[in-house]
């Protein structure tokens, strides 16, 4: 389990998970621009990224200060059943270079 305290989400209720490398790729292969964040909420692409597991949006999640863990699908939760947790499933993840980063909407 990985532990990252302090978390914020830049007054946008969103955090991004991704592997970079597959977001570069995807940008990349769909021409895209710099720009993400606009190419994403106001164009269809972010719906393909999403079905083909280039990123998990986290959305709803009010400006406060968060203490994130990862576990890996093997490690049993510390906050199993704990109401205050969020989880989601049914999400693909694409992760080719061994790292996920959480990040907020401006980095996009």
């Amino acid at each position: 389990m990985v532990k990252f305290s302090e978390c914020l989400n830049d007054l946008m209720d969103y955090f991004i998970l991704a592997d970079p490398g597959v977001l570069t790729d995807f940008k990349s292969q769909y021409d895209l621009p710099d720009d993400l964040l606009t190419e994403f909420t106001t164009n269809g692409s972010a719906d393909v990224a999403v079905a083909n597991g280039v990123f998990i949006p986290l959305a709803g999640i009010t400006n406060f200060p968060y203490t994130i863990y990862f576990t890996l699908e093997n490690e049993p939760s510390p906050f199993k059943g704990n109401p205050i947790q969020h989880q989601k499933s049914d999400y693909l993840l694409q992760v080719k270079s061994g790292e996920i980063f959480l990040f907020t909407m401006p980095y996009l």
